[in-house]
């Protein structure tokens, strides 16, 4: 016990008076090493240099001395950056205590603290880094002088820049320690320590701030200016580089190959440099690579990479999907340098679930990238859905095989009037497709198609498919499909489309039981439509149609039909028209139609008897014939809107019948009632126009063996009318009528002897009197000052006269349906 006292008093003794000599050479020393120091840095240093502070330290950097330098700036040899070539917070120097105390200066490591160091070359070779003097301008001494054996950076950037090659590189140090003799011509290099790279070359992006772990070395030959790599590892990221070669600092460039073992496809796709480098967070792949990289650059030809790589028994999945591609087999070369670069993968083969999938892809400037593709492949769309969440994919099914080539620049895409440039040349070919969307209730079944693709023009030789029920045939053309598909172009299809039989339940919105819903209907934004029809039969509602032919045009403002023809009601009808959506969502809807041999019962049935009570399918009866110009509007919500109804209406009725029709049968106290309950009639003939809600009758005259009778008024939609009629004395009851009313109430006239009725009221209250003659002239007058040319209402209230949003050269090739509308 005695011994350990003795012991722990000596050691405690020594050092106790070691620290005091070491605070007795700190605070009588200090000065004199500072002062030496800064004359060895004064000595070797050609550039200024400021600090805000020197102090010396015998702890700091304990067994060693060490003379510190706060928040210093170096300047730069030549003028590149306009900016410190260095600025750190501490730059500390490390000497032998024993030299110190006898004082000697031998300046052994050096320890950069938190800042940056920028190194460049200009384009004339240039550089800025030029801050040490010559051996024949420093007078070297044997005590004073760098004997440096260590360098470390602690949290410094260090970036290299040769303008004349484009080169960029930037390390940011968290640690590195740089061990060897840095005063001989050659020395081995030591290298440990934990960096993120940046590298661009030519202004391309290799390398952004990946992951660097050194624990190395390198052979040093300061008098040729090179760097021999001899066996060198390094790991960037996860990948593991075994280097090879020599590179020269002195612009002189050289040869290093770099080979990479068990890497992943998703670590290479890490480092594809430039725009090619895609987000490849969301994927997870498994498969060795095997990787051979070459640089070469000489003092003649500037920097070139090649590199070639194959991979075997790949796979490459969406993490969460957890399937993918797998059975992967490639085949590749890179080749890069400042003035070109390419990818090629000369063979590709792997399988997307069950389904294979073959090509060969080149890939030229990565900046502005020219694309060759082709694409041979076999995909079953019930597998699609295991790897993708879009609605339309969830319910589908069937098989598609794709032929596909294209060359272009992918810049092209994006731009419509550059897509000439696009080589595009494939064949898509479906079986028993089903596509199914549930949240739109949109659903294709049972399709085949063969498409053929080319740059301009898409060509569908042929699809079939069935939607909502009803079964088409389609041959089409489609122009600007690669603009639809990848930017905002328009695609224009032209073609033909069949059907035997076609049923259209018409237009819903639900929004009609919830008015705060605001959505509307609306036509494809970026779709033009041109297609020629030919339906069997075609029904919507209670309406149908048959052999149905003609011209339909869909644009993103609505639709217009030209030169439909078909047959309806036991008759036939030409129809010209146009379904516009308003800047409000309501729906505006035009046309002219001519009829021919009409069943006017079949034609009241099949359009409810359009929506009034007055006159139905059970009054009246005969064939129709005549032409019509209408505009008419919905809502949002496609509620009918009465008020918008204009119409002009030429009309011809054979072999017509008029069956208990209440306003007239309201006549009994003038005319027989049996005339009246059945009015039978060979062949009528009057021009009505609807507007304001009313139907205005032009005279028009009723004859037959019974009765002649002529009519003329106004029939309001809510059931009020105001008729003027004339009778002749001879279809009078005069037993009755004539006894009791004075002969002043008829007129004599050319053709007869005449009785003048107003009719006018509601049908349940109808206010029956003699007309006299000034009072029909008064409502003559009035009747001409209402009507007005429907046309040039039609033209006001719709905008007839502005240019439908059409096709031009589908223009050339159609009649305008507006010059139809009869002056």
């Amino acid at each position: 016990m005695q011994r350990f006292k003795r012991f722990a008093l000596i050691t405690g003794i020594t050092l106790i008076t070691l620290l005091l000599l070491l605070l007795i050479a700190s605070y009588f020393l200090g000065d004199k090493v500072k002062a030496m120091v800064v004359a060895e840095v004064n000595e070797q240093v050609k550039t200024e240099i400021s600090v805000d502070d020197i102090y010396f330290s015998v702890f700091e950097n304990f067994p060693q001395a060490s003379v510190s330098f706060v928040h210093v700036k170096i300047n730069e040899s030549a003028e590149i950056y306009a900016a410190p070539l260095a600025e750190l917070d501490k730059v500390s120097i490390t000497l032998n205590l024993l030299d110190v105390l006898n004082k000697e200066a031998k300046l052994q490591k050096l320890i950069l603290d938190q800042g940056y160091v920028q190194l460049a070359l200009d384009n004339k070779g240039h550089s800025n880094f030029d801050i040490l003097k010559s051996d024949s301008s420093s007078t070297d001494t044997s005590s004073n002088r760098f004997d440096l054996k260590n360098v470390i950076l602690q949290n410094v950037t260090v970036s290299y820049e040769d303008k004349s090659t484009q080169f960029y590189s930037a390390s940011a140090v968290e640690e590195l320690r740089l061990k060897g003799s840095f005063s001989d011509s050659q020395f081995e290099l030591e290298l440990n320590g934990e960096l993120k790279q940046t590298l661009d070359i030519a202004k391309t992006t290799w390398l952004s701030q990946q992951q660097v772990s050194l624990n190395t070395a390198l052979l040093i030959d300061n008098e040729k200016s090179e760097i021999h790599f001899n066996e060198t590892n390094l790991k960037l990221e996860q990948i593991g580089l075994n280097i090879k070669g020599k590179w020269s600092t002195a612009s002189e460039g050289g040869k290093l190959d770099i080979e990479a073992s068990d890497l992943k496809i998703k670590q290479l796709l890490s480092l594809l440099p430039g725009k090619v480098k895609n987000n490849i967070d969301a994927y997870q792949s498994a498969g060795t690579i095997r990787f051979r990289l070459k640089l070469e650059e000489t003092a003649k030809t500037p920097l070139r990479i090649k590199s070639d790589f194959t991979i075997d028994q790949g796979s490459l999945y969406l993490e969460e999907f957890g399937e993918g591609l797998s059975q992967i087999k490639l085949k590749g070369k890179l080749d890069y340098s400042k003035k070109a670069q390419s990818l090629v993968l000369e063979s590709f083969e792997s399988r997307l679930m069950n389904d294979l999938i073959k090509g060969t892809l080149k890939l030229n400037n990565f900046e502005n990238p020219y694309l060759d593709v082709f694409c041979l492949a076999s995909i079953d769309l019930s597998n699609l859905k295991r790897i993708s969440k879009a609605d339309f994919l969830q319910n589908s099914s069937g098989k598609i095989d794709l032929d596909v080539s294209a060359k272009g620049k992918l810049s092209d895409l994006k731009d419509p009037k550059r897509f000439k440039q696009v080589f595009l040349d494939g064949k898509l070919k479906g079986q028993q497709i089903k596509i199914a969307d549930d949240s739109l209730g949109f659903s294709l079944d049972q399709t085949d198609f063969f498409v053929e693709l080319k740059e301009e023009r898409t060509h569908i030789h042929q699809l079939s498919t069935t939607f909502d029920g009803n079964r088409y045939e389609v041959k089409a053309e489609a122009q600007n499909l690669l603009s639809y598909l990848f930017e905002d172009g328009t695609l224009d299809l032209n073609g033909s489309i069949k059907s035997d039989k076609v049923s259209f339940s018409g237009p819903k919105n639900e929004t009609q039981n919830n008015p705060k819903d605001t959505s509307r209907f609306s036509f494809p934004e970026r779709i033009r439509l041109n297609v020629a029809c030919e339906l069997g039969e075609f029904t919507l509602d209670k309406f149908t149609a048959k052999s149905l032919k003609g011209l339909v045009y869909m644009h993103p403002r609505g639709l217009e039909i030209r030169g439909m023809e078909l047959q309806n009601a036991q008759g036939s009808m030409k129809l010209n028209g146009a379904w516009t959506i308003k800047a409000d969502g309501g729906h505006q809807m035009v046309g002219h139609a001519n009829l021919k041999d009409v069943d006017i019962t079949d034609l009241f049935e099949e359009f409810n008897d359009f929506g009034q009570s007055n006159i139905t399918k059970k009054h009246l009866s005969g064939k129709l014939s005549g032409e019509t110009d209408f505009g008419f509007l919905y809502d949002a919500q496609f509620n009918f809107l009465p008020k918008s109804l204009y119409a002009w209406i030429k009309v011809k009725i054979d072999q017509g019948r008029l069956v208990n029709y209440e306003p007239l049968l309201a006549l009994s106290k003038f005319v027989s009632v049996d005339d009246l309950k059945d009015v039978k009639f060979e062949s009528l003939s009057n021009e009505l126009e609807i507007r304001d809600e009313k139907i205005l009758i032009p005279q028009m005259n009723i004859r037959n063996s019974a009765l002649n009778l002529s009519l003329e008024g106004e029939q309001h939609f809510s059931g009020i009318m105001n008729y003027s009629i004339e009778l002749q004395l001879k279809d009078l009851l005069a037993s009755s009528y004539a006894k009791k009313h004075e002969p002043d109430e008829f007129e004599k006239e050319e053709t007869g002897v005449k009785v003048f009725i107003r009719m006018s009221g509601s049908p349940d209250k109808l206010d029956i009197r003699y007309d006299r003659k000034n009072a029909r002239k008064n409502f003559r007058e009035e009747m001409k000052k209402e009507k007005q040319t429907v046309k040039e209402l039609l033209r006001k209230e719709f905008g007839l006269d502005s240019k439908t949003e059409t096709n031009e050269q589908n223009k050339t090739n159609s009649d305008n349906w507006e010059d139809d509308i009869p002056e």
